[in-house]
């Protein structure tokens, strides 16, 4: 979190950035989106506060949203709502290959598929 939010304390944080450093990622991880989602999740967790984490990778929406809203094209407005129902107790890699997740994913594409005409 950046000073600003750690000073005032709101309720909601709203983040696009990385939200760890990429020094130190290790191979177990396998992207900068898998080790910055399992951070993101921690302190969704640890501060116990409402995050609008904007992503434009579907595999990390759909690992750490319990909400995903997608936009459409110009003028942006809200196209669709998805709620996944994931476990995120297990190991990252085997949720990766859960049904569930990858079912999410795959709304995720097809809602998105509709404006890439």
């Amino acid at each position: 979190m950046n000073a600003l939010a750690e000073e005032f304390d709101p309720a909601s944080i709203i983040t696009h950035d990385p939200v760890v450093r990429v020094e130190g990622i290790s191979k177990h991880y396998g992207s900068v989106e898998a080790l910055r989602s399992i951070d993101l999740l921690r302190l969704v967790e640890s501060e116990n506060k409402t995050f609008i984490f904007v992503t434009h990778s579907i595999e990390e929406a759909a690992y750490v949203s319990d909400r995903i809203v997608l936009l459409s094209p110009r003028p942006g407005r809200v196209s669709q709502v998805i709620e996944p129902k994931i476990d995120r107790s297990a190991d990252p890699d085997d949720i990766r290959h859960e049904p569930d997740y990858l079912d999410v994913v795959e709304v995720i594409w097809q809602g998105l598929h509709h404006y890439a005409g």
